[in-house]
């Protein structure tokens, strides 16, 4: 074995670890442990999307698309709020796919969107119109149920908010500790030189 090849299999051997190296770093940083707080906040989230967002938002809008829920009276829901709905539904759900993916800051932002988009249409067009109306059973105040339907999702715009927070103090603090760090760093001496 010529010393070529011998240089040429330590340098393929050398960027084999180096790149092994890299991949695990990335792995690292995917899979680095989240602290318990975050993970009940993403968790709240989810269950809040799920029972208010996804669950009856849902049967909102397909009811409205199939013609159940269609009702021709001034202030009752349209095609166009369903519309409404469902794309503050979709953004809410990127929120929540972000949140996980650790993007907290465009999280907020689709978060806080979808969120407002949802409860302005579910006000406006569903729990105004049920207060306008005394329901089938004789209930005086049908609202309440609809608020109970649709107002859980305000949990889910409060832990966007909690974990923007976070990330901001997390992000404050590294960079505080990476100045003091570079601030108190050892100098090279100018008299040895």
């Amino acid at each position: 074995m010529s010393k070529r090849n011998r240089l040429d299999k330590q340098k393929a051997f050398q960027k084999e670890k180096a790149q092994l190296e890299l991949d695990s770093k990335a792995s690292k940083k995917f899979m680095k442990k989240e602290p318990l707080p975050l993970l009940i906040i993403k968790i709240i989230m989810l269950a809040s999307f799920l029972y208010s967002g996804f669950f009856y938002g849902g049967v909102t809008v397909v009811g409205v698309y199939t013609g159940a829920m269609t009702v021709t009276e001034k202030g009752a829901l349209t095609l166009g709020s369903a519309n409404a709905m469902l794309i503050g539904i979709l953004l809410m759900l990127a929120g929540l796919i972000l949140a996980f993916l650790k993007r907290y800051i465009i999280s907020f932002i689709a978060s806080i969107s979808g969120t407002l988009i949802y409860l302005y249409v579910a006000y406006e067009r569903v729990i105004k119109f049920a207060a306008q109306r005394v329901s089938a059973s004789g209930d005086l105040n049908p609202q309440t149920k609809y608020m109970l339907w649709y107002y859980p999702i305000a949990a889910f715009a409060a832990g966007s908010l909690a974990l923007l927070t976070v990330s901001i103090v997390i992000g404050v603090n590294k960079k505080r500790k990476a100045r003091k760090m570079r601030d108190n760093a050892p100098v090279k001496s100018i008299v040895e030189d």
